[in-house]
């Protein structure tokens, strides 16, 4: 007893030592016990893995599908409510013409006809003379001119040795002078060559004249020349350019430009 009473202090510590490392060993037992239990279910957990199981969007996809079913509401153009349909008469008041993209009336509704060259023609109309002494009857024809009187054909005489006259000169005489097969000429205002004959002569396009109907006021525009105007539709429009393919036009108000199409035949 005396030695307990003098040495419970040690006795209690180391007790207290003991208890401490008894309870570490233990600690250290549970730890590795629970690392390996986890370890065992990752295992299973890896080895066999559940499939992923798609969401059901079914009901979501269904209604998406709806949303792109839907019937437009078309407030302009052709709507009738909001744009009501313009209906035209004809000049005669015969019919009435429904206007619903305005191609109906206006440059849309004016249709080209006709086109035709108007060309410079230099024709061979005869050989006179006998012996060695032939001359040679040209004709010349300015289609584009507009003056009547000037647009006319006109004849003049050229031979070899008087090879010059108002518009051409004579340059060469092929084949027999009497029965040439081909007059080679040169025009004055282009220094060109031409040849000419019998069946056969020299026609250059000079410029083009159209033939034109707006049927919805019964008008009929004939003869038409570049830089002449038309009127039609409430609008006058000049004529700034024709070829052998349309008809271009320019209105005056706006200053835009229109190209009628010509369809031959």
């Amino acid at each position: 007893m005396d030695f307990l009473r003098k040495h419970w202090e040690k006795i209690l510590l180391s007790v207290v030592l003991l208890a401490s490392a008894l309870a570490v060993v233990w600690q250290l037992h549970h730890n590795e016990q629970e690392r390996l239990f986890i370890e065992e279910q990752r295992q299973k957990i890896m080895a066999n893995p559940k499939p992923y199981q798609p969401l059901n969007l079914a009901r979501e996809q269904a209604a998406l599908a709806l949303q792109n079913q839907y019937t437009p509401i078309v407030l302009h153009k052709q709507h009738n409510t909001f744009n009501p349909v313009l209906w035209q008469a004809k000049a005669d008041n015969s019919v009435w013409i429904k206007v619903k993209t305005g191609k109906e009336v206006g440059p849309d509704a004016l249709v080209v006809t006709a086109i035709r060259p108007l060309c410079t023609v230099v024709s061979l109309e005869r050989v006179s003379g006998q012996g060695s002494s032939y001359s040679y009857l040209i004709g010349y024809t300015r289609e584009a001119e507009t003056n009547k009187t000037l647009a006319k054909k006109i004849t003049f005489y050229v031979s070899p040795s008087s090879k010059k006259s108002r518009f051409f000169s004579l340059v060469e005489v092929k084949g027999d002078i009497s029965n040439p097969d081909e007059l080679i000429l040169e025009l004055d205002d282009t220094k060109e060559t031409a040849s000419v004959s019998k069946d056969k002569p020299f026609k250059r396009v000079e410029t083009y004249v159209a033939d034109m109907k707006y049927d919805i006021e019964s008008l009929t525009f004939t003869g038409v020349r570049k830089g002449e105007t038309i009127s039609f539709g409430g609008m006058d429009y000049i004529v700034v350019d024709i070829d052998a393919g349309q008809v271009v036009l320019l209105e005056k108000v706006s200053g835009k430009r229109i190209a009628i199409k010509y369809k031959a035949g």
